[in-house]
């Protein structure tokens, strides 16, 4: 929505006027999500709305400024709101712009014009295609691309660690964000300002990140001397699978709930399973002297996977496993029970998706040379 829309201020209108659109290039692992399109309208809503949220997510593009040495934002002031439009043509003009045309998810201009102009794109569960930020980087240096502006600044909001960002289209960014600061950042400024419509409303888009596993997530630490620990670790591990659930489409849909509890060769296994039978599962085994392993598993069908592809996996902790009756991932965290989660959370995710994706024949072994899909036997 363009910011001289009549209705720019009103959350409602601009939710609205999310329309679905295609992924932006045919090379995206996964196309675009209507919830990335609904975060960034409301982000956009909460900028425009509350100054002093606003002058953090400033303060978060600063720090990420200063990570790699760029030169820090002006401090924003109620004197020089900046205007925030979202769903921008490339060139900041939508005359004639079709509507596969090339979009920046959110600009930000300095007031005056001329300052800055900042670009956010947002990612929660889609990844970047091959030489996607790339263009958007060259999109922007070019001369017809918002030419008022002097200094031009592109960063990305993800989700998590794990949406990829090749070395070389990283070189290209300014800054790399995430919702989980975004989502601590509404919740703060809520709470500060004095009652009102927009505290009442960044409240609610805090909760609602939330709800998608966009935030922080502490766990308590397990310790063997004082067992109550583990009960509370324990309890904090069923919610963080129960979200892990929920904050996905593609589970929410097939599994459970909430999790199921069982012996399983001399420890305790935890997990949610599909409505449908055990077959398809997200779980965790904690055996003593307390290592964990968190698990995804099909137990249904067997499938061909190459070596090399195996072999890249188990570097990034998920050991892949196939037997007869079924395949899984499997990773080892007996050294992340420290009160973190967010290592443990990305895990999941992940490996519930690479599980669906072998099974419903989307995932692309790409790091075999033959370039082929996963084949599957029954």
């Amino acid at each position: 929505m363009n910011a001289n829309d009549p209705q720019a201020g009103n959350i409602l209108s601009r939710l609205f006027s999310y329309t679905p659109r295609p992924a932006r290039s045919a090379a995206l692992h996964k196309p675009r999500s209507a919830l990335e399109d609904f975060c960034t309208e409301a982000l956009a809503w909460c900028l425009g709305n509350s100054q002093p949220f606003r002058a953090g997510f400033f303060k978060l593009i600063n720090e990420g400024l200063k990570q790699r040495g760029k030169k820090p934002l002006p401090l924003d002031t109620p004197e020089t709101a900046p205007v925030i439009n979202t769903q921008l043509h490339f060139r900041g003009d939508d005359d004639d712009a079709g509507p596969n045309s090339g979009r920046f998810d959110l600009v930000i201009q300095s007031t005056p014009l001329e300052e800055f102009l900042l670009v956010v794109e947002a990612k929660v569960e889609s990844g970047y295609g091959d030489g996607q930020i790339a263009k958007y980087s060259r999109e922007l240096d070019g001369d017809d691309s918002f030419p008022e502006s002097k200094r031009k600044i592109l960063v990305t909001l993800v989700k998590h660690d794990r949406i990829e960002i090749p070395d070389k289209e990283r070189e290209k960014l300014d800054a790399v964000l995430y919702w989980r600061d975004v989502q601590k950042l509404l919740e703060e400024t809520s709470r500060s300002e004095p009652a009102s419509a927009a505290s009442f409303v960044l409240n609610q888009i805090a909760e609602f990140l939330k709800s998608r596993g966009m935030y922080f997530m502490k766990l308590p630490e397990i310790n063997s001397k004082r067992p109550v620990e583990g009960v509370e670790f324990c309890y904090s591990i069923s919610k963080l699978l129960a979200e892990v659930r929920n904050a996905s489409e593609g589970l929410s849909g097939i599994l459970k709930t909430t999790p199921s509890w069982r012996e399983d060769g001399g420890g305790l296994y935890m997990a949610i399973e599909n409505k449908g039978g055990q077959y398809f599962s997200i779980g965790f085994n904690l055996r003593q002297p307390y290592d964990l392993y968190a698990q995804a598993w099909w137990i249904k069908g067997k499938v061909s996977i190459s070596q090399i592809q195996k072999e890249s996996w188990g570097k990034q902790n998920m050991d892949f496993y196939d037997w007869p009756q079924g395949f899984g991932f499997s990773g080892a965290f007996e050294n992340e029970m420290n009160g973190k989660a967010e290592k443990l959370r990305a895990w999941f995710e992940r490996a519930a998706d690479l599980v669906l994706e072998i099974r419903n024949g989307s995932y692309k072994d790409t790091a075999s040379a033959q370039q082929r899909s996963p084949r599957i036997t029954h």
